[in-house]
């Protein structure tokens, strides 16, 4: 017991480390143009794990910076490879201050900054947000795009070589199927659920009929490699259903 306590703690120092040296890149790299820098996903939740967990972060801008954006992510990541192996990648959101303010897109970034964000650097933006409540709005916002996202995921996932990627992709499908999932009863559940075996756990429960589905989908998230053909078709029913009923809940509710 004492050596997994003195691995969780040695962990633990390592996440504040990852993190502290991901928000000093970004804010040398974009000087002053950024606003505010933001954690969410895994390490916002102390969920994360290594090898396994990806580092999320989300930088509201000033000012659109498209020309160099792209070279600028793209050196943090190959810095951020190099001296965090133990981390999958690091995953860098943008979005402009006049974005996050539009009433347009209080279901995502408002909501992504309110529910899912932790404030790194800057001026907090989530004090500009009142609490969600959970409703079918926010769960079409997040998920009614499956038809499209689906047939990417697929291509990704049959594409790669490598059985770590093949690996990390899987889980990711696992977690996206099963977010989804959950995002047909959030309405009903009212509330907030990013665990995707919590996510998991409550869908069964609407959803008896398809806990066999379910219970296959959290296999995915499990540190073993299931066979390839499983998983594509896994993601080709149970994703086609997730569409199919994502539409008719939409039809019933509006």
């Amino acid at each position: 017991m004492a050596q997994t306590m003195s691995s969780i703690s040695a962990w633990q120092g390592r996440s504040e480390m990852i993190i502290e040296d991901a928000t000093k890149w970004i804010r040398a790299s974009l000087s002053t143009n950024v606003h505010s820098l933001y954690l969410f996903g895994s390490f916002a939740t102390g969920r994360a794990k290594p090898h396994l967990s990806n580092l999320d972060l989300l930088v509201v801008l000033h000012r659109e910076q498209s020309g160099q954006l792209n070279t600028i992510k793209r050196n943090i990541e190959w810095r951020f490879s190099q001296s965090f192996p133990e981390v999958t990648g690091i995953n860098i959101r943008t979005v402009t201050l006049s974005e996050v303010l539009s009433l347009d897109n209080i279901f995502k970034w408002g909501f992504l900054l309110k529910q899912c964000c932790v404030c790194l650097l800057g001026d907090d933006l989530t004090h500009c947000f009142g609490q969600f409540e959970p409703n079918w709005e926010i769960s079409k916002f997040w998920n009614m795009d499956l038809e499209e996202k689906l047939p990417s995921l697929r291509k990704h996932y049959v594409q790669v070589t490598d059985q770590k990627a093949q690996f990390l992709q899987q889980r990711e499908i696992g977690k996206k199927l099963l977010r989804a999932h959950y995002g047909l009863v959030l309405h009903k559940h009212r509330v907030w659920l990013d665990d995707p075996l919590q996510c998991a756990d409550v869908a069964q429960h609407y959803y008896p009929s398809k806990q066999v589905e379910i219970k296959r989908l959290t296999l995915l998230l499990r540190p073993h490699l299931i066979p390839r053909r499983s998983v594509v078709g896994l993601l080709d029913s149970h994703g086609d259903w997730l569409v199919k009923s994502y539409k008719k809940t939409e039809f019933r509710i509006g």
